[in-house]
């Protein structure tokens, strides 16, 4: 029996949505997108505007749309439907928890961690997203060659995140710039018209 709910079970944009029947396995991505391929996450997708444009310029890509909050995930899984992108599935779960728990060693190509929260106040740091147990857990998701992609506003964090990627062994970091078929994420949007400068930085697994 299917441990996963992808497209072509459900009726309409629900199609989209992946279901997890056991969290403490983890994922089938052969299942989960009913076939093989490059597969991408995107941690803290938002309303999906990166994933379904990714998605759509990389049609040979399985992007993996990952969002906590329930209406944001909604919002991907109807662009998901409406634009036929068949490898494009949504995953209604925290981001640490997938990582640490649902992702098969060896098994991502690319992670894009764009514009993770700050948390700016001290008191509240404990509830970042990046933190060492997070980097090795990339480290341990990425296939040979795999990339972090990273994309943030928030020059603190930056440090902070780079301190953590840096301090893993086999990730070596590279200067990562967007190129064609890379488009902006909601958030990105949204900071650039509030004038805000994002950064940007890479790390390969070697």
């Amino acid at each position: 029996m299917s441990k996963h709910i992808s497209t072509g079970c459900l009726p309409g944009f629900e199609a989209a949505f992946v279901r997890v029947a056991d969290v403490c396995r983890p994922l089938d991505f052969g299942d989960v997108f009913g076939r093989s391929g490059p597969l991408h996450l995107d941690l803290g997708a938002g309303d999906g505007g990166f994933a379904a444009g990714f998605a759509g310029a990389h049609p040979s890509f399985n992007v993996l749309a990952v969002e906590r909050l329930l209406g944001r995930a909604r919002k991907i899984a109807k662009k998901a439907w409406r634009q036929g992108l068949g490898n494009l599935r949504v995953l209604r779960l925290e981001s640490g928890y997938l990582m640490r728990y649902l992702i098969p060693p060896s098994s991502v190509s690319v992670i894009h961690l764009m514009h993770p929260d700050p948390w700016p106040k001290r008191r509240h740091w404990k509830h970042r997203l990046v933190r060492d147990e997070f980097a090795a857990a990339c480290l341990r998701a990425l296939e040979p060659g795999g990339e972090i992609r990273l994309t943030i506003d928030h020059p603190g964090y930056l440090k902070d995140i780079v301190a953590c990627f840096d301090r893993q062994p086999s990730l070596q970091a590279f200067r990562w710039l967007p190129g064609a078929g890379y488009p902006k994420s909601d958030f990105e949007v949204g900071f650039a018209g509030q004038g805000k400068v994002v950064f940007r930085q890479g790390w390969r697994k070697i």
